[in-house]
């Protein structure tokens, strides 16, 4: 028995090093595609944590302003009215807007002064609008007109005495 065969049998420690660099490049990639992978689930997943927030926000704003309006809901715009619905849409953080049943708008939190109200054009061909004169509530997303902002809007249908006077819509920027 020779040395040297012994010695012949065993790997040089140059290829054991490339083993090494092979598996340590293996170990780095899949690493890399985990990390990856989990930022993008966990980025999913907070992204609709926020949107659900953000719906939630605005459904009950709609909704508790349309409550507190219901038994006195402005027949017309007013000086009064937009001045409320201008405070409580600056105090709540969200852009509120009372529409007629026929369209109309009646105060919006974003107008400053009842020159803006008066000159806001009808909002009965819009789309949540239509669902909350229909179905109770409306939920939609787009650029406002108004503003020329992306919003996310939510509006809910005001009844008084079982018959529907308008809707409160909310909305914030998406």
């Amino acid at each position: 028995m020779e040395p040297t065969s012994l010695h012949s049998q065993r790997r040089p420690p140059f290829q054991r090093a490339g083993l090494f660099w092979k598996l340590l490049l293996a170990f780095g990639v899949l690493s890399v595609t985990a990390i990856l992978l989990l930022t993008w689930l966990f980025s999913n997943a907070y992204e609709a944590l926020l949107e659900r927030e953000l719906s939630q926000r605005i459904a009950a704003a709609a909704t508790t302003t349309g409550e507190l309006l219901g038994d006195r809901w402005p027949a017309s715009p007013t000086e009064s009215t937009q001045e409320m619905v201008r405070q409580l849409g600056q105090e709540i953080g969200v852009r509120l807007t009372l529409i007629a049943a026929d369209g109309m708008v009646l105060a919006d939190s974003q107008l400053g002064d009842m020159a803006g109200v008066e000159q806001a054009e009808n909002h009965a061909d819009r789309t949540e609008i239509i669902a909350a004169m229909k179905n109770g509530s409306g939920i939609a997303r787009r650029t406002s007109p108004t503003i020329g902002e992306r919003m996310r809007y939510y509006a809910v249908r005001v009844d008084h005495k079982g018959k529907p006077v308008g809707v409160v819509r909310a909305a914030l920027p998406t």
